[in-house]
């Protein structure tokens, strides 16, 4: 199959976009299993669309323009998950074209070729979570911009505006997914390294990555939520723990294909045996770069899912374009090349079907939104979960600002502090639950510490749900926990 793209023409560019919809093609028709990380989104893009403000009214650290075209996802469909995926799908397929035409331009490969674009495809469906509009997605886009400049600026090797493109594309990846800022620091050092070193080219590259993201702390300056932008942004991103949804051999089995492909490329490449001009030896040092640089962003993430590996697929489509370009025996190429789409897809659709191999290796539990609860008789109500599991919102719309757990433990921990329970009490007082689900069994002492809220609300039986009084959804609420206590 490899063969049929070895041309580089644009008709074969259309070939690997159909060949990308052969692939999602199961999974489009069938949909994939939901994804918590992909209904955390979606309330976030449903609480922007009811006029809340991202950090300060809710609290996540969703990045800024990742929040901003979930709120238009919402204000255009409201809550799809198709949406979310056909969208994906178009990205993914400008992604592939374009890092395919940056290839050809920029004389990265021996030949002009259309295999960067079909191992692109092919490594974007390496897991099912890759099938949705995740905000390392998005950024990456922008990380492309960049690395298509930064080859330009290697080719010429002189002070052009590609230092200020390199930085401005990173800075707005950054505000996409931030640890992508850790792409930055790889700019600056393959600059230093890799081409002549000028003061102006570093001023560049630091005033274009410093631009967008100092507009966008004017605009939360100007709406006072630059301490919000900072505590539920920034800071969140870097001090908060991580959740794993796999476990460490869950890990390694869903990279085994792009490392298998990186560590035979790279022997084939570094052998000695190819022979490049200096500029695609300097191209393929900064691709290495590439690779460290990713690895350390995937330290910095707080929620660890397979679809953090997509910052690693440039560098792997890199390598792996060499590779198959320097085999000599056609064969043997198709060999691998089916050998690695297999892999590929016996991963991915293997995590989507849940196999055995992958229920015991794969969090399902933390990864995918659970159909049915205990609580499915909670239904289009104003809803305060308590805890890190979010299902219960997938029918029902969040209250106060309190949207990620990790986040509002900052007040919910801390009730012994005047301070908190101040601002706890406003932030109920602002948007009121009508429903409160405990999972921390954090609510009787939040009574205690605030009793007109412990007198505006009543347990329902011996259960951890808390219900408004004189709310209409009582009612509903109490008939659905009694079928709740008898499965109980």
């Amino acid at each position: 199959m490899i063969s049929l793209f070895r041309n580089g023409s644009p008709l074969r560019i259309l070939s690997v976009l159909a060949f990308l919809l052969a692939l999602r093609l199961p999974a489009l028709l069938e949909g994939i299993p939901a994804l918590s990380p992909e209904l955390k989104w979606m309330l976030v893009g449903e609480r922007m669309d009811q006029g809340y403000m991202l950090y300060t009214s809710i609290w996540d650290n969703t990045a800024p323009l990742a929040a901003g075209v979930y709120w238009l996802i919402d204000w255009l469909f409201g809550r799809n998950s198709q949406v979310y995926q056909i969208i994906a799908l178009l990205l993914v397929m400008g992604q592939a074209a374009y890092f395919n035409v940056s290839a050809q331009r920029r004389q990265l490969f021996s030949e002009k070729t259309s295999v960067p674009g079909l191992l692109y495809v092919v490594c974007m469906s390496l897991f099912f979570d890759f099938f949705t509009l995740s905000p390392v997605l998005m950024g990456t886009t922008f990380l492309l911009f960049a690395i298509d400049s930064a080859f330009a600026h290697l080719s010429r090797d002189n002070d052009t505006d590609e230092a200020f493109a390199i930085g401005f594309y990173i800075g707005m990846a950054t505000l996409f997914y931030l640890p992508l800022a850790w792409f930055a620091g790889l700019m600056f050092v393959a600059l230093l390294l890799l081409s002549a070193v000028r003061f102006r080219k570093f001023f560049l590259l630091l005033f274009g990555f410093g631009f967008p993201t100092g507009i966008a702390w004017l605009l939360f300056y100007l709406l006072n939520g630059q301490r919000a932008l900072y505590f539920n942004w920034i800071n969140a991103t870097f001090s908060l723990g991580t959740q794993y949804y796999a476990t460490l051999g869950g890990y390694i089995l869903i990279l085994l294909p792009f490392a298998a492909l990186l560590v035979v490329a790279s022997w084939r490449l570094f052998s000695g045996e190819a022979r490049f001009i200096n500029y695609q030896i300097r191209c393929q040092q900064l691709m290495v770069l590439w690779v460290i640089t990713a690895a350390v962003s995937l330290l910095f993430v707080n929620d660890l899912t397979p679809s953090q590996f997509i910052v690693l697929v440039p560098a792997v489509v890199f390598f792996g374009t060499h590779y198959f370009l320097l085999l000599r025996l056609r064969w043997l190429s198709e060999v691998i090349f089916t050998g690695f789409l297999a892999l590929v897809l016996m991963i991915s659709y293997g995590g989507m079907y849940q196999t055995p191999l992958f229920q015991s290796m794969v969090h399902y539990q933390d990864l995918v939104v659970r159909e049915n609860t205990a609580r499915d008789h909670i239904q289009q109500q104003k809803l305060l979960i308590l805890g890190d599991e979010i299902t219960e919102y997938q029918n029902n719309t969040p209250a106060t600002p309190y949207l990620n757990w990790t986040l509002a433990r900052r007040h919910f921990d801390d009730l012994d502090n005047f301070v908190s329970v101040t601002r706890l009490y406003e932030n109920f007082r602002r948007d009121p639950p009508e429903v409160i689900i405990d999972k921390r069994d954090i609510v009787p002492k939040l009574f205690a510490r605030i009793p007109a809220l412990g007198n505006a609300y009543r347990q329902q039986g011996n259960t951890s749900i808390y219900v408004r009084r004189g709310s209409g959804s009582n009612r509903q609420v109490a008939a659905g926990n009694k079928e709740e206590n008898v499965e109980e």
